[in-house]
C-alpha cells in the first residue's frame, strides 16, 4: 500500500519540474513576442491613433512589463505552476484585450492572439487551465469588441453580431480541443513515466539478479568482445577483475569445441570444460537472436569442480570394488590354466613323443592366455592422462593390425582419409587393440573385418566384422568390466576401450551392421574432436580471426 501512494507524487513532482521549465520558458517567449508587437504597433498604429488610445496603450504595454518582472520572481517561489501559468496567461489577456481596444475592435487584426494564448495554455498539460483560458478569452473579446463599438458610438449589424459570435464559438472550440490534447499529453506523460519507472525497476532488478548469481554470465558482441558479465564470471576467470570490453581469448584460453562453435556459427549451442587454476568450468554457449550487435553470444560459467572430485571418489571406489572382483575372477581364471599345466607336466615326465608335442602346444596355448588376461588386467587398472602430439594415423592403424594380425591371416581391409591428427597414440592404440581383437574373436572368415577412419568436422573410427553383432540383452553393459560374449573370455577389453574414450573426451557406441558380403555383425564407432596440427585454439587472437 505504501508504494502505491508514492507512485502518484513522484509523477506530480516529476510533472511539476517539467511545468517549472516550461514557465519560464514561457516568460522568454512572451517577452520577445511582446516586443514584436510593440515594434509593430508602433509602426503602424502607434501615431495614426487618438490621444487617450495612445496613453492606454502605454499602460497597457508598461503594466505588462511590470507583470513579467513579477511572473519571474515567482518561478523561485512555492506558488504552484498553475497559478503562475494563469496569471501570466491572464496578463497577457489583457494586453490582448488592450490591443484589440485600441485597434478599433472587430476589425483589428490582433483578434488571432485570443487563439494563440488558448493554444498556449494547451501546452501545459492542464486541461481545466485550457478551458478557463477559453472562456476568460472569450469574455475578454467580447468586452474589448462591444467597449470599442460603443466608444465609438458604433451600433453592430447582423452580420457582424454574426461575426462575433462565430469568433467567440472557434474561441471555445479551439478551448475545447486544447482542453483534450492537454488531457491526453498529461495521460501520455503519466503513462510514460510509469513505464521509465518500471523501466528502472527491471533494471536495477535484473542487476541484482546478475550479480547475486553463483554462476557466471558472459555476453559477448559480434567480434567477441565482452560486452556484459556478472561478478561471477569476473571472479571466475579474473579473479574479480574487470573483463568487460576485453577480448574472450585474453581472457581465457578457448576450449576446441568452444572454438569451433564460434567459427562455425551455425550452431545454437555449445557445451564443454575449461580449467583455469584447478578449477574445472561447465562453459555452455548459445547464440543470441539476431538484431543486437551487442549481444550477438551468451556463456554461461557452472564450477563443477566439486562434482568432478566427487566423481573421481565414486570412480575410486567403483575401481576398489572392480578390483576386489577382478582378484575373485583371476583366482579363478588362472586356476584352470595351472591345473591344465600341472598334469600336462605329469603327462610329460611318462608321455611318448607325440603326447608331448601335444601337452606343449597346451601349454603354450595357455601359457598365451594367462598372458592376455594378465594384459587386460593391466591395461584397465593403470591412470590414463591423455598427451596429444601429431601423429601419421594410418601408420598407427597400420601398426596395430600388424601387432593384432601377425600372421596376416584376416586380411584387414583399411579405409583411412586422414593424413595427420594431433592424438594421444598409446591410447589410440590400445584402443585400436582391442577393437581389432574382439573383432577378429566373432569373425573367423577372411576379409570380413573393416577399419575406417575419416574426418568431417571430428574424426571417426569405425571397427566392422560380420560376426552376428552383439545381442540385444548385452548392448547395454557391453562395456562394462567383467562382462564378456566369449566362454573364455575376463570381460576387460571393451571396459578397456570405454575407460579411454572418457579419460580423452571421445564417443563410442556400438551398433548391427550389414557387412560387404551382406552378412550380419558388429561395427564400433569412437569419434573425437578434429582440428589440424599446430592450430589448437589460443595461438591467436579469435576475435581478429572473426572479423577478418
Amino acid at each position: 500500500m505504501g508504494q502505491d501512494t508514492d507512485k502518484p507524487s513522484g509523477l506530480q513532482s516529476e510533472i511539476s519540474s517539467k511545468a517549472g521549465d516550461q514557465i519560464k520558458h514561457l516568460l522568454i517567449a512572451r517577452a520577445i513576442i511582446a516586443a514584436l508587437l510593440m515594434l509593430t504597433i508602433a509602426y503602424f498604429y502607434f501615431y495614426p491613433l487618438p490621444r487617450m488610445q495612445r496613453s492606454m496603450l502605454v499602460t497597457a504595454v508598461l503594466l505588462q512589463a511590470l507583470l513579467l518582472m513579477v511572473q519571474w520572481k515567482l518561478t523561485n517561489t512555492h506558488v504552484s505552476q498553475g497559478v503562475q501559468i494563469g496569471f501570466q496567461l491572464l496578463g497577457d489577456m489583457f494586453l490582448v484585450s488592450v490591443l484589440v481596444f485600441v485597434t478599433d475592435g472587430l476589425a483589428s487584426p490582433f483578434v488571432l492572439l485570443f487563439g494563440l494564448l488558448i493554444i498556449a495554455a494547451g501546452t501545459q498539460m492542464q486541461a481545466m487551465l485550457s478551458l478557463t483560458v477559453a472562456l476568460a478569452a472569450s469574455g475578454c473579446y467580447l468586452g474589448s469588441v462591444y467597449i470599442a463599438a460603443w466608444h465609438g458610438q458604433h451600433v453592430l449589424s447582423v452580420n457582424e453580431s454574426l461575426s462575433v459570435l462565430m469568433q467567440v464559438s472557434a474561441l471555445l472550440l479551439v478551448g475545447g480541443v486544447m482542453g483534450y490534447i492537454a488531457r491526453r499529453q498529461q495521460w501520455l506523460l503519466v503513462e510514460g513515466s510509469q513505464v521509465v519507472r518500471m523501466h528502472r525497476k527491471l533494471k536495477a532488478l535484473h542487476g541484482q539478479v546478475m550479480e547475486t548469481m553463483h554462476d557466471g554470465v558472459l555476453v559477448l558482441d559480434e567480434a567477441c568482445y565482452v560486452s556484459d558479465c556478472n561478478r561471477a564470471a569476473r571472479s571466475m576467470l579474473a579473479a574479480g577483475g574487470d573483463i568487460q570490453g576485453q577480448l574472450l581469448s585474453r581472457v581465457m584460453q578457448l576450449p576446441v569445441q568452444l572454438h569451433h562453435f564460434f567459427e562455425d556459427g551455425n550452431r545454437h549451442a555449445c557445451r564443454c570444460e575449461y580449467e583455469k587454476q584447478g578449477r574445472i568450468l561447465l562453459v555452455m554457449a548459445i547464440q543470441m537472436p539476431e538484431g543486437n550487435e551487442q549481444a550477438k553470444w551468451l556463456l554461461s560459467l557452472v564450477d563443477i569442480t566439486d562434482f568432478r572430485q566427487l566423481e573421481q571418489k565414486l570412480a575410486g571406489q567403483e575401481r576398489l570394488a572392480a578390483m576386489g572382483r577382478m582378484a575373485a575372477m583371476l583366482a579363478h581364471e588362472i586356476r584352470n590354466p595351472l591345473q591344465s599345466i600341472g598334469q600336462a607336466v605329469e603327462i610329460l615326465s611318462g608321455g611318448q613323443n607325440h603326447q608331448r608335442q601335444e601337452v606343449g602346444n597346451i601349454m603354450r596355448e595357455e601359457v598365451q592366455r594367462l598372458d592376455h588376461l594378465v594384459s587386460d588386467m593391466l591395461d584397465y587398472a593403470k591412470p590414463l592422462y591423455p598427451k596429444p602430439e601429431p601423429v601419421a594415423i594410418s601408420d598407427v592403424i597400420h601398426a596395430a593390425i600388424k601387432q593384432v594380425d601377425a600372421q596376416g591371416n584376416m586380411d584387414i581391409h583399411l579405409d583411412c582419409t586422414i593424413s595427420e591428427l594431433e592424438i594421444d597414440t598409446s591410447h589410440l592404440r590400445l584402443v585400436l587393440d582391442n577393437l581389432l581383437r574382439n573383432a577378429m574373436h566373432a569373425s573367423p572368415v577372411v576379409g570380413s573385418i573393416r577399419v575406417r577412419m575419416t574426418g568431417d568436422g571430428q574424426w571417426k573410427l569405425e571397427v566392422e566384422d560380420e560376426g552376428g553383432g552383439v545381442p540385444e540383452a548385452m548392448k547395454q553393459h557391453v562395456f562394462e568390466p567383467f562382462v564378456s560374449g566369449k566362454v573364455d573370455g575376463a570381460g576387460l577389453g571393451l571396459a578397456t576401450v570405454w575407460q579411454v574414450c572418457q579419460s580423452n573426451g571421445w564417443e563410442i557406441m556400438v551398433d548391427d551392421s550389414n557387412g560387404k558380403s551382406g552378412k550380419k555383425g558388429a561395427k564400433f564407432t569412437v569419434t573425437g574432436p578434429l582440428y589440424a596440427t599446430g592450430n589448437r585454439p589460443g595461438g591467436e587472437e579469435f576475435g581478429q580471426h572473426i572479423t577478418g
